[in-house]
């Protein structure tokens, strides 16, 4: 994917050329480019975004940008891995890296999601002739794909714990929920490691609120679930869900 100042420069550049029934339709993105791409759209009211995944609660969304009100086309397909379910091989870094070593673009394909003991993938409708073709294996194991036509919905799962901080500040609240000194966690958002709710942060006393989702790149994302109350020292007892 390209730079995400490069990415929102080039998207704006073809939007003020949109005209009548025009619009754009991205590749699949992660959060933080959704996120930043809704941001700015703000700002600018005769631009319309409306966003799809091919599952329900899709993570990783395509997004088409318009200036009118008609429902597209996401051009979005879902398939079904079929395989030996006597040998649980399946995840999803395995089904992503053999996806990838096909060649294709990491925006071609979007949600890996597992429902019911059977495994699911987006991809776009553009490579979907190619995938049909040439992905018949994950890793050494042989596989067979379907298209599938139900409507699924992706399960976020938390694992929930407690923390107990000082206060709301972003740099406590990574150091707590992450387990690393409050000096690393300061260096982590200086260095643009940390988004809360999908965008970077820069202060170390920026207030997280409940309900707020925090990512430290390269070690997880939480989100803020419920103000539990205080200790005898007036610290917050906060309860976190660790996304699995």
């Amino acid at each position: 994917m390209e730079d995400l100042e490069l990415f929102l420069k080039n998207i704006f550049l073809n939007a003020s050329d949109l005209k009548g029934n025009d619009y754009i339709i991205t590749g699949f993105l992660d959060e933080t480019y959704q996120k930043n791409l809704e941001e700015y759209l703000k700002y600018h009211k005769n631009l319309k975004f409306y966003k799809s995944g091919g599952f329900i609660n899709s993570v990783r969304n395509r997004v088409i940008i318009t200036k009118d009100d008609k429902k597209y086309d996401f051009d979005i397909i879902v398939l079904k891995i079929i395989f030996n379910d006597k040998f649980n091989f399946l995840n999803h870094k395995n089904i992503l890296g053999s996806l990838m070593s096909l060649g294709v673009k990491r925006e071609v394909i979007g949600d890996i999601i597992k429902n019911d003991d059977k495994w699911y993938f987006a991809v776009t409708k553009e490579i979907y002739p190619f995938i049909l073709n040439e992905f018949h294996q994950v890793g050494n194991k042989k596989i067979e794909i379907e298209k599938e036509n139900n409507i699924l919905e992706e399960v976020i799962n938390l694992k929930y714990e407690k923390i107990i901080v000082s206060s709301m500040r972003a740099d406590l609240i990574i150091k707590d929920s992450f387990h690393i000194p409050r000096i690393k966690a300061q260096e982590c958002i200086r260095e643009g490691l940390v988004f809360v709710n999908h965008l970077e942060i820069h202060k170390n006393d920026l207030l997280i609120d409940i309900g707020d989702e925090v990512n430290l790149r390269g070690k997880g994302k939480i989100k803020l679930v419920e103000y539990l109350g205080e200790t005898k020292s007036d610290k917050k007892i906060i309860k976190i869900g660790r996304f699995i």
